[in-house]
């Protein structure tokens, strides 16, 4: 994971300014982007059959946040969190592609986007009021329990907000909410 993980850390290392510029840095700015892009840029690469409802319509919409840190530091680690603990188990992980899906949707309002990502892995099996406590494990693929806490920061940065659902019936048994400014 730390091998995937190199070059996002040589990027933002590279991008580091100093700590006395007068400059703006560029995690306090937000700017519009298109969210199926941003998407698609990370969650096509999870190891499943991804699927956006409604894929046109989705295509259309417009979000203000910062992207980059969106991509890097929220999107990423919802993708490592799926291909680890949802489809990386042992009773998870020999199954074929076709079998783990994800699935993506978008809801609006006047002034945010929602964006529902699920997933029919794993099922979670930890404390889910505590998934967002830096440091808190869970499962048998056991992190450094830092994504999911700092995925959740970056987005309440940029206004927006970052929620984990547990499923107890249906096809999908893990949901990761996403609020976005529109």
């Amino acid at each position: 994971m730390s091998i995937k993980m190199a070059d996002g850390v040589c990027r933002d290392l590279m991008t580091l300014e100093d700590i006395n510029s007068d400059n703006p840095r560029e995690s306090d700015s937000l700017q519009s982007f298109n969210l199926l892009l941003a998407l698609q840029e990370v969650l096509d690469d999870i190891e499943a059959d991804v699927t956006y409802e409604n894929e046109y319509d989705f295509s259309l919409i417009d979000v203000l946040g910062n992207r980059k840190e969106f991509v890097d530091h929220v999107l990423l680690n919802i993708k490592e969190n799926v291909n680890s603990h949802a489809f990386g188990t042992s009773s998870r992980k020999k199954r074929h592609i076709w079998e783990k899906k994800v699935y993506v949707q978008v809801t609006q309002d006047d002034n945010h986007c929602f964006v529902s990502i699920s997933n029919n892995g794993e099922p979670f099996t930890g404390r889910e009021d505590k998934i967002f406590e830096y440091g808190y494990c869970y499962g048998e693929k056991k992190s450094n329990g830092i994504g999911m806490h700092s995925a959740r920061e970056h987005m309440r940065a940029m206004n927006g907000d970052l929620e984990f659902k547990t499923m107890k019936s249906g096809q999908y048994s893990v949901i990761h909410l996403i609020t976005l400014l529109k």
